[in-house]
């Protein structure tokens, strides 16, 4: 296998696994249907998934914007980026940047305002969470639908 392939290999599980267990925190753990016995209960167990799941997702978002540009060098597709078709490449740029900032910037430094919402009102805390990864999961989604498709010439 060439380096190409080796660098996709990366690029695709990285994805899987950062938008898997995106999906996963918000379909499952933040979900309407998850029915612990209290909101107190359901911070914590959030909070006990969201510290293990964080350092994945850290290193599964900068594996996949690293291999996502070392392909477009390896297929000197730089000006892409300035062609209105592959728009849907400005997208996942997009969404890598937007997580990026969230959870190297926006998580930690949100990290004790956040603390002190769940301790002042726990509702308002958890509806916050819920709304926060419902868009991005939606973002995600939609993202990859657009870069599969763009990738393989449907735009």
């Amino acid at each position: 296998m060439n380096l190409f392939a080796w660098v996709r290999v990366v690029h695709v599980v990285s994805v899987i696994l950062w938008i898997g267990g995106v999906s996963f925190v918000t379909s499952i753990l933040l979900s309407p249907a998850t029915s612990f016995e209290s909101l107190d209960q359901r911070l914590k167990i959030f909070a006990l998934v969201e510290r293990r799941f964080v350092r994945q997702a850290r290193l599964m978002v900068l594996l996949a914007g690293g291999s996502g540009l070392w392909m477009m060098h390896i297929l000197g597709g730089w000006n892409w980026l300035v062609q209105p078709s592959f728009w849907w490449l400005h997208l996942m740029l997009f969404t890598w940047t937007v997580f990026t900032v969230f959870l190297f910037v926006v998580e930690p430094l949100g990290h004790g305002r956040m603390k002190a919402l769940v301790q002042r009102d726990p509702e308002v805390a958890w509806r916050r969470l819920r709304i926060m990864h419902v868009i991005l999961w939606i973002l995600l989604l939609v993202t990859v639908i657009c870069a599969v498709a763009g990738s393989h010439g449907a735009f």
